[in-house]
């Protein structure tokens, strides 16, 4: 069976009253025999979509998208053509396309745009006509209008995927979006924070497989910052020591990517951070100083994975982290991290990921412990103590070891009211 010369399909979404049906696409044998079935849908959906895989069929949407006038979610993937067509209008507050025209004015009330395709045309200028516009997500965008700067826009997530010939970096202007609330920036050729201070609403950085010239480096800056991520990035200059003045800093992930013990100390000085994710990173120790993350809630640590002749250990720190549920750690070590026994009355949730061939009859001191996951460290058998957690511990993960079947109903003896998995 062919596609007909125009597909149009229509995916409805809530009524004011009733859930619309779903309208199945068309299919007939000879795509130029086909006639568009705009007219049997129900044009009071509120989400739509449009695609058109027979684009060499002439056809107006000007007057087809008439009566949808209560869209306010709509899906265009259809070329610059047609969209020059779309006619006024005004519900529509969400638009996913890659396709944007001066018709972008077609929607005055726009207040989120997503690409998530290659956009070869610029962004409009006819941006600044948007007033609600909080939300910019673009894949592969390169040409930004001056006026990008002068949006109220609270989200903005650039994603790319850059080739030898197609390089891309941060726009001059992105400072100037004051509003900005949170910035995802992905496979960038560079991003230089510079004048990025005054990004003061900002509550989420997100930055990967991108090389980074310098942060910026003021008291107090980013004041409202939450998250900070960063992953797979090369740095070609220091991270300033902006992390003991960020108070409402709760979570940092870093994964893939190199660690030094200057960045670590610094990261350690956040003064209320609940969760830190340190995932695959190259780095030769843990500084003392992450005992000062008292207000650590989860704590994840994971070396990389090609350091296979370099064991890491906790520090003795790590006893001070009073409020410390949940730690997961791969540190290439052979023995269980003795250094989390003095978080006995805290940890609900212990994850080890090393050889570490045995488990201390100590385990039985975890009294308030629910989870508990032993994967690959080469464990035979689990020592009788265990029974002591047999009314806290919830589930058991064994996976990657060496149970025999006699010990399987052992444990499972010990701990009857325990899902176990092996």
């Amino acid at each position: 069976m062919k596609l007909s010369n125009l597909l149009l399909i229509m995916i409805l979404g809530l009524s004011s009253c009733k859930v619309a049906p779903i309208i199945e696409p068309l299919i007939d044998e000879v795509c130029d025999d086909f006639e568009p079935f705009y007219e049997t849908t129900d044009s009071n959906s509120t989400a739509l979509q449009i695609n058109c895989p027979c684009e060499t069929k002439t056809f107006d949407l000007s007057t087809k998208l008439v009566p949808y006038s209560n869209v306010q979610s709509l899906i265009y993937d259809c070329d610059i053509e047609r969209f020059e067509q779309i006619p006024m209008m005004p519900s529509v507050t969400r638009l996913s396309s890659n396709i944007m025209t001066s018709n972008i004015t077609a929607f005055p009330n726009l207040e989120v745009f997503k690409n998530n395709t290659i956009m070869e045309t610029p962004l409009a200028y006819e941006l600044i006509s948007m007033p609600n516009l909080k939300e910019l997500s673009l894949f592969n965008v390169t040409q930004f209008p001056d006026v990008l700067g002068t949006r109220p826009l609270e989200n903005f997530k650039m994603v790319y995927e850059n080739t030898p010939s197609y390089m891309v970096t941060v726009p001059n202007n992105l400072y100037q979006l004051a509003n900005l609330k949170e910035l995802v920036l992905t496979n960038m050729d560079i991003v230089s924070f510079i004048n990025f201070e005054n990004l003061a609403s900002l509550e989420s950085i997100k930055i990967d497989k991108t090389n980074i010239i310098r942060f910026p480096n003021l008291n107090n800056q980013w004041s409202k910052l939450r998250t900070f991520e960063l992953s797979e990035i090369t740095m070609r200059g220091g991270v300033p020591n902006f992390f003991g003045n960020a108070d409402s800093l709760e979570t940092i992930y870093l994964s893939e990517m190199e660690l030094s013990e200057n960045l670590q100390e610094r990261i350690y000085q956040t003064p209320n951070l609940k969760a830190l994710t340190i995932s695959y990173c190259d780095f030769n120790s843990i500084p003392e100083n992450i005992g000062n993350l008292t207000t650590l809630e989860s704590l994840v640590i994971t070396t990389n994975q090609d350091q296979v002749n370099t064991s890491i250990s906790l520090p003795t720190s790590i006893d001070n982290l009073i409020n410390l549920k949940s730690i997961l750690v791969s540190l290439n070590s052979n023995q269980f991290p003795s250094e989390i026994m003095g978080l006995t009355n805290t940890l609900e949730s212990i994850s080890i990921q090393d050889n570490i061939g045995h488990l201390p009859a100590g385990i039985r001191n975890f009294d308030v412990l629910k989870t508990l996951k032993l994967t690959n460290c080469g464990l035979t058998n689990l020592p009788s103590e265990i029974q002591n957690l047999a009314d806290t511990l919830e589930k058991l993960y064994l996976t990657g070891n060496n149970f025999d079947e006699i010990t399987k109903q052992q444990i499972q003896n010990w701990l009857p009211n325990t899902d176990i998995y092996y």
